[in-house]
């Protein structure tokens, strides 16, 4: 069974309906723009009502000026105060020499309190903002997930950022870009099984997230193909790793959220330099036709939506939670006839199911395939919410 290591809440409780949308404030980076959350999800707590507050104080709120269309690094790395909602993702494919493969998940996600110009309070412990995160990897080797989830005030050092160079903590967990080169940065987190020390280098530059993958009120980034080293301990095992990683990075308002939705987002990287950044969404009930959509990404940079009809995703296999019998696709057929390719992507392990605040399938993947009749594989990301 997949190790969780929960956190007590300091918040107060609240409603199922408050925590929906809580589950959103952790599936950071572009979950938080395709949201179906478990309204049924066990485990409510304080601290995901709280979360689920502020983001629904934010709905009244003016709109925040528009963005100029253009990042700067490594500012735009970091902290952006004027905007209520932000949050940062690590998503990626880990070995070390041996082959033995670990899949990565770290995110951190702020969230300020009340509207624009709220006055501080002078107490050491009075906060304006509160920083919630997650880290996870996976282990096919053990049959394991080892996670933990956090929540805390950005008061008393507990969680904040800082400017120069750019960098944030949550706790212990820290994520930092280096000032003399942008497309570097270096991540530290530690669970009570797990200590993480990787340095990872971006070998594109940032793209602006494309149209229609991203919320009006979302200013969004991400950093594909980064390069990753570092070290991993589990239980006092320590493996050097290497591997390739995505950074997602989004800022603004969150839309309202709905509960009657199910989303499936793929993140593919295609051993030929293509990739696909791909999503379906359909009703939690069954009823409906599922909606595909999807952006592929060529090894230039060249982003290009791909029209319905030059998208076909298909489950081929569904996993069952051992948890409580829920049924999510576990197996894909990805067909992109424009393109010429027929991919398959399945999990490196069946069970990456987190069963913390938010109740997701969200793990590594590995992809085989043809690709204008030749043979493609691949590594990836998926994550399924809503079922």
């Amino acid at each position: 069974m997949p190790a969780e290591i929960r956190r007590e809440s300091i918040l107060p409780p609240v409603t199922k309906t408050r925590l929906a949308f809580a589950l959103l404030a952790l599936a950071l980076g572009l979950a938080a723009i395709f949201p179906a959350l478990d309204h049924d999800a066990p485990g409510a707590s304080g601290a995901s009502g709280m979360i689920a507050a502020l983001i629904a104080m934010q709905q009244n709120r003016p709109k925040d000026r528009p963005h100029a269309g253009r990042f700067k690094f490594p500012q735009d790395h970091g902290n952006h105060a004027e905007y209520p909602n932000e949050s940062w993702r690590i998503t990626g494919n880990l070995r070390d020499p041996t082959g033995r493969r670990f899949g990565l998940e770290f995110g951190i996600m702020r969230l300020a309190f009340g509207g624009k110009g709220t006055t501080k309070r002078a107490s050491a412990w009075a906060a304006r903002e509160v920083f919630a995160g997650r880290l996870a990897l996976s282990d096919p080797a053990r049959t394991r997930v080892y996670s933990d989830e956090r929540i805390s005030r950005a008061a008393l050092g507990l969680a904040g950022y800082q400017a120069s160079p750019p960098s944030l903590w949550l706790e212990d967990w820290r994520l930092s870009f280096a000032p003399s080169d942008p497309l570097a940065m270096n991540l530290a987190a530690a669970a009570q099984e797990l200590r993480v020390r990787l340095t990872l280098r971006s070998t594109q530059e940032p793209l602006a997230a494309a149209a229609g993958l991203v919320a009006r009120d979302l200013v969004s980034y991400l950093a594909r193909r980064i390069e990753v080293r570092g070290k991993i301990t589990i239980d006092n095992e320590l493996h050097e790793v290497f591997g390739t990683a995505m950074l997602e990075h989004a800022w603004g308002r969150l839309p309202p959220l709905g509960g009657q939705l199910r989303w499936e987002r793929l993140y593919l990287n295609l051993d030929d330099g293509r990739d696909l950044l791909l999503a379906r969404l359909q009703r939690r009930d069954g009823s409906g036709i599922p909606v595909p959509r999807g952006v592929i990404i060529m090894p230039n940079g060249e982003q290009r939506t791909l029209a319905r009809e030059h998208l076909e995703i298909e489950t081929l296999e569904e996993w069952e939670s051992p948890a409580d019998g829920r049924r999510y696709p576990s197996r894909w057929r990805i067909s992109l006839p424009s393109e010429g390719t027929v991919l398959r992507v399945e999990p490196t392990m069946a069970d990456q199911e987190a069963r913390g605040f938010l109740r997701r399938w969200a793990g590594a993947v590995r992809i085989e395939g043809h690709a204008h009749q030749q043979p493609i594989a691949g590594e990836g990301y998926a994550e399924l919410l809503g079922w």
